[in-house]
């Protein structure tokens, strides 16, 4: 028993010693998960940055395509804006540019189709922009035309202006040329009229008297009516310094007493055309050898087939259209018994 007191009095008693390997391990997990902590945080916080950057980065690219679909946009518009400038200003040329015309209008339904797509492709948003770019140099092309024809109808209206120009001239002279013939044609006219006039003859110193033919053949003058066989009738032709040389036409009316011309057709009676009365019968006509500046004494006789009445028989001489002079005779009732 004294030996296992002994024994218990000599045992020394000290501090645990902890265990050196669990520490070690529980150090490293806190390490690590420390580690994993700042790791994860570290992700999270790169993440969240290059989220933001790449929002960033995707609005610049949404707002960089927007102004890219603005721009297609206000291209076309400026385009169409200027083709119809051209067409408007130059309506009258623009009929002559039909070809041209054909390949706008194909372009711009192709734009038009393109531009009404949603969700257009990258292929489709090129073929927009080159389609866009086509148009446009047809819409240079066209206005390069439509220049050259301005110059070229500048040119012809130029032209034009000067053609018309002489053209007025030429008819401006021609019509003072018609003008001054018309003129000289009526001055001429009106010459030859009073030179026509001035040629008329005149009658003066008329003697007519009835003549009875005996069976004798002698004549003798009487101025019964009954026994009047001819009508002897005689005048002047007065000297006339217009009148020309040569055969006139005159022409003789007989009236009778009663009022009614003495015209026997198988004689040569006839109608005449005045210049003052009308048409007028005459009784016959006469064919006198004139000369210019002379006198001539004109004497014939006028032969019926009918009896002469009683009365005043009026005699009118005509030459040249007009009355030229007139004579009287009475043929009375003679004797006692008439």
């Amino acid at each position: 028993m004294n030996n296992e007191v002994n024994s218990t009095e000599n045992v020394t008693f000290s501090k645990p010693q902890p265990q050196k390997g669990k520490n070690d391990f529980r150090n490293l997990i806190y390490a690590l998960l420390t580690t994993g902590l700042i790791a994860a945080v570290g992700y999270i916080w790169w993440s969240k940055k290059n989220e933001t950057e790449i929002n960033k980065k995707q609005e610049q690219q949404i707002a960089a395509g927007i102004t890219k679909v603005e721009d297609v946009q206000e291209s076309y518009d400026a385009a169409l804006v200027r083709l119809d400038s051209i067409v408007n200003l130059n309506t009258s040329l623009n009929a002559t540019i039909t070809n041209k015309d054909g390949n706008i209008e194909k372009l711009k339904g192709e734009i038009t189709t393109l531009m009404s797509k949603t969700n257009k492709t990258d292929a489709e948003k090129a073929m927009l922009r080159n389609k866009i770019k086509a148009l446009q140099n047809e819409i240079d092309n066209y206005q390069g035309q439509v220049a050259e024809l301005q110059k070229q109808n500048q040119a012809l209206t130029e032209e034009n202006t000067t053609v018309k120009t002489e053209r007025d001239q030429v008819i401006a002279e021609k019509t003072q040329v018609k003008n001054d013939l018309d003129k000289t044609t009526t001055e001429k006219k009106q010459l030859e009229d009073k030179v026509d006039v001035g040629a008329t003859l005149v009658a003066n110193n008329f003697n007519i008297a009835g003549i009875n033919e005996r069976r004798n053949g002698k004549e003798k003058e009487t101025s019964t009516a009954k026994r009047v066989d001819k009508l002897r009738i005689g005048f002047d032709l007065d000297a006339n310094r217009i009148a020309q040389s040569g055969t006139k036409k005159i022409y003789v009316s007989i009236t009778a007493p009663d009022g009614t011309a003495v015209t026997v057709e198988a004689l040569g009676s006839g109608k005449m055309q005045t210049r003052e009365e009308g048409e007028k019968f005459y009784t016959t006509t006469l064919d006198v050898d004139y000369k210019q500046g002379e006198k001539k004494y004109i004497n014939f006789d006028w032969k019926q087939n009918s009896d002469f009445q009683r009365g005043d028989y009026k005699v009118e001489v005509y030459q040249n259209g007009f009355k030229i002079g007139e004579g009287k005779v009475h043929l009375a009732k003679g004797g006692l018994f008439g």
